[in-house]
């Protein structure tokens, strides 16, 4: 897991930003080693114990060259997020309740505009990179507090969400702080907060999985995106996705077109079809990533093996945006559009222009500008 730090964002910072983020942190509990500055006078780093872990740090920019998107208080957390690193459920549960409480107590310290939970593989998407910071937020992140009128120009709760969070309160300062159920803390034992009143949001409504690969023929050539069963977890980031050029066979199964080799059999629905074939390793049977009932098959469907489809183009970007999400948007896009040749045109003439420009950076601004 990715280390993880929690940062606070404010245009007009307090006189003294130090003061200010020790004196939060000491209300919630933490005990932060002021006789340890780490780092130097632009970037004082602290140490910092709690009842439940130590050996992270809170620090603070009071740099005179801090531009106003930048943060002016972070707590780096490491990897204290990774429930593996710990043998006490209990104590991980408090830990994770502690950084919401310090989130919650720092936003109204601040005063601040924006706090949110990031990682280092997701820092630019859920970061503001500049101001207004409405216009500088790519992704709502697992865990924000929002300053009320941020979270209004955002679109609120229904823009960000889709309605209500899953966890989520309206704080005494004006802040209104959102946790997401897919944040590292999934699956764990921390489901409330003993120290805030978090309200549960409604229940997300289940996504049908659906393989795209059932609407075509034995025979039939196309690209799969998929990964090992070992990398299955709630986000698919880019890291973990391989192109497959396949084809279906007379069995229900995808088999890579270089070499005939098993890929995967085709889901159902009931589950995946057929036995896997003799000789093979189950462990070697590939997991895909486009099981969802919005990308179609016209997205994978390819008239010559060596061609390419809009699910080839999208994997072959550099880009940061995570590429099973930039998939699905597309498939919402489509269906949106009420689906047909015209529209797969359009679909595929955007993506391979973004396959054609030179600038990352500018590739991702215009992907979470124009598409998502």
């Amino acid at each position: 897991m990715s280390p993880r730090f929690l940062t606070v964002y404010t245009t007009d910072p307090p006189d003294d930003i130090i003061a200010t983020g020790l004196d939060a942190a000491e209300r919630v509990g933490m005990d932060v080693d002021q006789d340890n500055d780490i780092e130097g006078d632009d970037w004082p780093r602290f140490h910092v114990t709690t009842e439940y872990t130590s050996g992270f740090r809170l620090g603070f920019d009071v740099s005179e060259n801090r531009e106003l998107h930048e943060r002016v208080c972070s707590l780096s957390v490491e990897d204290r997020f990774d429930r593996s690193n710990w043998s006490d459920g209990d104590g991980y549960a408090g830990f994770v309740d502690l950084v919401v409480d310090f989130a919650c107590e720092a936003a109204a310290a601040y005063d601040a505009e924006y706090v949110t939970l990031a990682s280092m593989d997701r820092h630019s998407e859920v970061s503001p990179s500049g101001t207004p910071f409405a216009d500088h937020i790519e992704q709502a992140p697992h865990l924000a507090v929002y300053e009320e009128s941020l979270l209004a120009d955002l679109g609120g709760l229904e823009t960000l969400y889709g309605g209500e969070p899953w966890r989520y309160a309206h704080l005494d300062s004006g802040h209104v702080l959102a946790m997401t159920a897919d944040g590292p803390w999934q699956g764990t034992e921390f489901t409330e907060s003993q120290r805030r009143d978090l309200q549960a949001g409604e229940a997300p409504s289940t996504v049908d999985l659906r393989d795209p690969f059932r609407e075509l023929e034995p025979g039939e050539y196309g690209t799969d995106v998929v990964l090992e069963k070992s990398d299955i977890a709630p986000k698919f980031t880019n890291d973990i996705l391989a192109l497959e050029r396949c084809y279906r066979d007379e069995s229900d199964a995808l088999r890579r077109v270089e070499d005939d080799s098993f890929v995967r059999r085709i889901a159902g629905d009931d589950g995946s079809s057929g036995e896997i074939p003799d000789g093979v390793d189950p462990n070697d049977e590939r997991v895909s990533a486009l099981l969802h009932e919005s990308i179609p098959p016209e997205f994978v469907r390819l008239d010559d093996p060596d061609g390419e489809t809009i699910v080839s183009k999208v994997l072959s970007l550099d880009v940061d945006t995570n590429k099973f999400d930039l998939l699905v948007r597309l498939g919402k896009i489509a269906e949106a559009e009420d689906f047909d040749d015209e529209v797969l045109a359009t679909i595929d003439g955007i993506v391979s222009r973004l396959g054609e420009l030179d600038d990352e950076d500018g590739i991702d601004a215009y992907i979470q500008q124009n598409i998502f």
